[in-house]
């Protein structure tokens, strides 16, 4: 190892044992308060985090006899903190330059958690945190309503001409992708549609949507379900061929 990688490894070292040194002051200062502090060392991609604690353990008289330390390396936590805030920042730039705006619906609340544009958007100020469900609907333009409630319509007498008995609408008026319940799989002790998307054990019993996600992907799965309904109807013509 060249001597100035040498020196520089040196002195890495040399601040990390005095901050250890600081810490077992600290708890030798006052051992009814054990230490629970997140250490660095390094710079760039080679810097790495640990998690350091430390707890007095007594001795007679002595109340700090000995410290016990426990030491976690954390580095991969961290960083991946560190990517998520800058993918955040990212998300940020993109949507004020889209003058686009997001948001996250807390189940069964009435608010969402709105990001800055949207509440800009809005006209609401900036870290004016959740946004009221009504807020919301109350920007959709009129023809927009008038088209979701043609198509609740619509839905409710797709369901009534099949033998529903009941249709139970949520009192959130907006399109939500459900996703997942319908697995699909090879296996049915572990899925509920097979990869013919028929439901295991029938026939003529088909699921095409995002039911048969195994989970939700993170990302707008609009064009994912146009997919899958495109492969499930081919499947079903060739059924209903054969």
């Amino acid at each position: 190892m060249p001597g100035g990688a040498r020196a520089r490894l040196g002195a890495v070292e040399a601040r990390a044992v005095a901050r250890l040194a600081t810490l077992d002051a600290r708890l030798r200062s006052d051992p009814d308060r054990p230490v629970d502090e997140i250490v660095s060392e390094g710079r760039g991609e080679s810097r790495r985090w640990h998690r350091i604690r430390k707890v007095a353990v007594p001795d007679g008289a002595d109340p700090c006899r000995y410290v016990l330390t426990l030491a976690e390396e954390v580095t991969e936590r961290y960083r991946m903190i560190a990517q998520l805030r800058r993918s955040e920042a990212s998300l940020k730039r993109s949507q004020a330059i889209a003058r686009l705006g997001s948001w996250r619906w807390l189940a069964g609340s009435q608010a969402l958690e709105a990001s800055e544009e949207l509440h800009r958007l809005l006209g609401r100020p900036s870290g004016s945190g959740t946004l009221p469900v009504r807020a919301l609907l109350r920007a959709v333009p009129a023809e927009d309503r008038r088209r979701r409630d043609r198509g609740r319509a619509a839905i409710r007498n797709v369901f009534r001409a099949t033998g529903a008995r009941e249709v139970i609408e949520g009192g959130v008026a907006i399109g939500l992708h459900l996703m997942g319940g319908c697995t699909l799989g090879v296996d049915p002790a572990t899925s509920v549609t097979g990869p013919d998307f028929r439901l295991h054990g029938f026939d003529n019993i088909y699921a095409a949507d995002s039911s048969v996600f195994p989970n939700a992907p993170g990302i707008n799965p609009s064009f994912t379900i146009m997919a899958l309904a495109a492969m499930a109807g081919a499947r079903i013509a060739q059924d209903v061929r054969a």
